[in-house]
């Protein structure tokens, strides 16, 4: 009976944990503003919606409307010319369909719904998470600490709003991963067909879907040598998988329906050779993202993963590290790469977490904007988070040791919680202590352009003041602007007039100081000496953006 309660008491528990977070959300998702990359989601969802209802002759009525709105929409011309294809747009699709047909829910604009879905998503991810953890450790307050990790580590948390690229990647990761593991102990038509429709999924969000199920095949492979899986008994499973799942992923992608091989294989050599010229402030210095130092992803992680779980990071990494050497070495004696699946699971995260980095080095791949390209290996961080924590816990019997403990690990979580109410609605700028007092000399900082929205309104403000109804802005940086006025309402778009960055005189220049090139080499950013610096948008010691005014 006492069981019964204490389940159910924690069942309940769980659910307004859960719940919580999607509350929150609720209150907050339309505080983020506009990234970089909105637009282009915006427009890929409408054009491949057009081109699904134009195939299969749906619905006129609204294939009318929407051929309308997309005209006047940014990249459309890049679409309909054959630029800009690539790119999976299952998500952006789905959205763009909701939008249309369910407006009435009032959500507000269309990049606020869109921002809202994916924070729904990352919360669910955060779900199956819990269970990956519990499935491992079999501990609820072990798997609910690697829940409150995962969602509230601050750039995590801000990016999870809007990101609709590598966050959401990362959500369906953690979703593929929890049924790799189910298939390990299971290898079940239901585990089959639900990892086949997550993987497919992952797949068209990002290309780098296809490193997850090489992941999967390998394990598979090992598990064979190790006696753990027989494929004689499941060749048949198998062989299913390897069919649904190829099918789902050409099934949600509509570029590749008219020739699926040739179309994947344009994709992934387009991907795999990723060309963006620009430069990129790391340390100090630009340097060009085609030859970023091998230490550029180390070192992003290093600096904005809050310390105490940096410190807990690292412990469990190297235990599991060490303990694949020691099986390797005895692999002659003991033919046995791992020792229980527990070992076996530790493995398949740390593999999960080292290769793309060593891929990347080895590669030289292009990287820019912090360590985003990457965020899908963050549940891995928390894994071995989590490892560690278990060692912590079992080290102190004493009750005054593990109360101790306890402390340190509550203090650790209500200083997430109050980096995120503190640089609320900008925790994608948080840096650690090790770097945050000169965060803004070192490296990027709002690349996204979350700050602009608010600086603009902030230029409104002032004109009040002077009563001007109109003015002119200028871009002494690298950011569209007139992708902000997209979250902007009309009336405010009418107060402004974006000119780019041309010197033209204008009544206000904004910068948030991200450029392309160094900007000692590049006159267009040059602010004259006859602008006053009015505004300064920041959180703590790092600066987003500033405005100036003419005098």
């Amino acid at each position: 009976m006492y069981k019964k309660l204490n389940n159910l008491i924690i069942k309940y528990f769980l659910f307004i944990f859960f719940i919580s977070f999607v509350v929150v959300g609720y209150f907050i998702f339309k505080d983020y503003s506009i990234y970089i990359d909105d637009p282009f989601h915006r427009t890929a969802g409408y054009f491949w919606l057009i081109y699904i209802l134009d195939t299969f002759s749906l619905n006129f009525e609204i294939l009318q409307n929407l051929k309308s709105q997309i005209k006047d929409m940014e990249y459309y011309y890049d679409l309909v010319d054959g630029r800009l294809l690539y790119y999976g747009a299952i998500f952006d699709t789905f959205i763009a369909f909701f939008n249309n047909n369910f407006d009435y829910l009032n959500l507000g604009n269309p990049f606020h719904v869109k921002h809202f879905a994916n924070y729904i998503i990352f919360i669910i991810s955060g779900y199956f998470f819990y269970n990956v953890i519990l499935d491992r450790f079999k501990n609820k307050n072990l798997a609910l600490l690697s829940s409150f990790i995962y969602f509230t580590s601050p750039r995590i948390f801000a990016e999870s709003f809007y990101n609709s690229k590598d966050i959401l990647f990362m959500s369906l990761t953690v979703m593929v991963i929890y049924y790799m593991i189910k298939l390990f102990q299971n290898f079940s038509f239901k585990n089959i067909l639900l990892l086949s429709l997550l993987l497919a999924i992952a797949i068209q969000v990002r290309i780098l879907g296809i490193y997850l199920l090489v992941l999967f095949l390998s394990f598979l492979f090992f598990s064979y040598l190790e006696k753990d899986f027989k494929i004689s008994d499941n060749l048949f499973k198998l062989v299913l998988f390897l069919i649904i799942c190829p099918f789902l992923t050409v099934l949600f992608w509509p570029f590749l329906w008219s020739d699926p091989i040739l179309n994947f294989i344009q994709i992934f050599i387009t991907f795999s050779k990723y060309h963006w010229a620009g430069e990129v402030l790391y340390l100090g210095s630009y340097v060009s993202g085609q030859s970023l130092p091998w230490h550029y992803i180390p070192m992003w992680v290093l600096i904005t993963t809050p310390p105490l779980f940096l410190i807990l990071f690292l412990h469990g990494f190297f235990k599991v590290l060490h303990k694949l050497g020691a099986n390797i070495l005895n692999l002659e004696s003991t033919n046995k790469f791992w020792n229980s699946q527990e070992e076996k699971k530790d493995f398949f995260f740390l593999f999960f977490l080292i290769t793309p980095i060593f891929m990347i080095i080895l590669l030289n791949s292009t990287l820019y904007g912090g360590w985003r390209h990457l965020y899908f290996i963050y549940p891995g961080l928390v894994y071995f988070m989590i490892f560690s924590a278990e060692i912590i816990f079992k080290m102190f019997k004493n009750k005054i040791y593990k109360t101790f403990v306890f402390t340190i690990f509550m203090v650790a979580l209500i200083t997430n919680i109050v980096n995120l109410i503190k640089l609320h609605p900008y925790q994608n700028i948080y840096f650690n202590f090790l770097v945050e007092k000169r965060a803004n000399e070192l490296f990027e900082i709002d690349y996204w352009g979350l700050g602009n929205a608010e600086s603009l309104r902030q230029i409104i403000f002032d004109a009040d003041k002077n009563k001007l109804k109109k003015v002119q802005v200028r871009t002494a940086s690298f950011t569209p602007l007139n992708y902000t006025k997209l979250i902007m309402s009309e009336s405010e778009n009418e107060r402004l007039i974006l000119t780019g960055t041309k010197h033209l005189n204008q009544d206000y220049i904004f910068t948030n100081r991200v450029y392309e090139r160094n900007p000692k080499f590049l006159k267009k950013y040059k602010i004259p000496d006859n602008y006053k610096k009015i505004f300064v948008l920041r959180r703590g010691n790092v600066v987003i953006n500033e405005i100036y005014k003419k005098n």
